[in-house]
């Protein structure tokens, strides 16, 4: 059950599991029933390194890909933005804009 686009602010939680628990609750399901996971669509690693780069990510940074269904925006503010849409199902790409 989708429940639709999931905003969530980073503040001071491991991006990549705000990343998870936002796709999770836009599918309204638990974190690990997720399919595909987050180490399957992008290197969660690079993920946490460019989140904390200097302690602070530039805010113009954006990274974007696709996640369970669900189009995944992580901007350099700190807001996290999830939004399932059936088009991007099992899609894997990934995009970086700075």
């Amino acid at each position: 059950m989708d429940v639709g686009t999931v905003e969530r602010d980073v503040g001071t939680e491991e991006i990549c599991t705000v990343v998870v628990n936002a796709v999770a609750d836009a599918h309204g399901v638990h974190p690990l029933d997720l399919e595909p996971k987050l180490y399957d669509v992008i290197e969660p690693d690079a993920l946490a390194d460019l989140w904390s780069a200097n302690d602070s990510p530039p805010r113009s940074l954006e990274i974007s890909f696709s996640m369970a269904g669900c189009e995944v925006v992580v901007n350099g503010d700190g807001r996290v933005l999830v939004t399932p849409d059936g088009s991007v199902s099992g899609s894997k790409h990934a995009g970086l804009r700075e």
